[in-house]
């Protein structure tokens, strides 16, 4: 992928326990005409491997648009290969992400109280 301006990297655990790491990849919002005539935007997005295309369009009516949904397709392919029982870590550790945070933070499990994590 060319002009990436975002880029991230999570290590995970596929439902057979294989081990390997994510590679997030979201490109530079780039204008071009839709079929209506008005000028849109497109990013690319790479979530490898996990998607099962090398990249993804996330297309907007700006560039705001376009980098939301670029990262919430990011967010959607990641919960489901956690639905399907895989896992996903914050990078170089055990602690898995907070999908749904804004930033895919560690959980906060250190907040919880040792004798109620799972070991």
């Amino acid at each position: 992928m060319n002009d990436i301006i975002a880029k991230t990297s999570f290590d995970c655990i596929d439902q057979k326990g294989n081990a390997f790491v994510t590679t997030v990849e979201i490109g530079v919002p780039k204008p071009f005409e839709s079929k209506s005539g008005s000028i849109d935007y497109s990013c690319s997005v790479a979530v490898l491997p996990l998607n099962v295309y090398r990249e993804m369009g996330a297309c907007g009516t700006d560039s705001l648009m376009a980098l939301s949904l670029a990262i919430e397709n990011t967010r959607q392919i990641l919960r489901a290969f956690v639905q399907l029982g895989g896992r996903v870590y914050y990078s170089g550790t055990k602690t898995p992400i907070d999908i749904d945070s804004p930033t895919f933070q560690p959980v906060a499990e250190h907040l919880v109280n040792p004798q109620f994590r799972v070991q």
